[in-house]
């Protein structure tokens, strides 16, 4: 079984969360607590880890980053967009992560350069 990697937006205090976070089996989001666990909360928004990294820094590329994808080298282009999970098949062949850009979404992502610029939560000017 793959363990499942996610990070999370805390709306209450405007940060991103990495740690003491559980998902329950009915989704449910709870926080850990020195015995045992809160009761479940809507104040996160949960971020999962897409298995790709910055190129730039190393850092794990998570659902909600804001970054931006450069394949020039290889013949295509400089974009900016939103990193998220599609699974609407008239957009897709399968469900996938790519961006979600200001001309849709785009699905060719991870074939070349990964720079993070923020997240949506705290820095959705950035696809402005």
């Amino acid at each position: 079984m793959s363990k499942i990697e996610f990070i999370a937006y805390d709306k209450l205090k405007n940060e991103i969360v990495k740690k003491d976070l559980y998902i329950s089996c009915n989704g449910q989001v709870r926080e850990q607590e020195y015995q045992g666990f809160l009761d479940p909360t809507d104040r996160y928004e949960i971020m999962f880890y897409i298995g790709l990294y910055s190129t730039d820094t190393v850092e794990k590329i998570y659902e909600g980053y804001i970054v931006e994808f450069d394949d020039s080298e290889i013949g295509g282009s400089k974009i900016i967009g939103e990193v998220s999970y599609c699974n609407d098949l008239t957009l897709v062949n399968s469900p996938c992560f790519g961006l979600w850009t200001k001309k849709g979404f785009n699905s060719n992502f991870g074939l070349g350069k990964i720079k993070i610029l923020g997240n949506i939560y705290q820095h959705k000017n950035l696809l402005d």
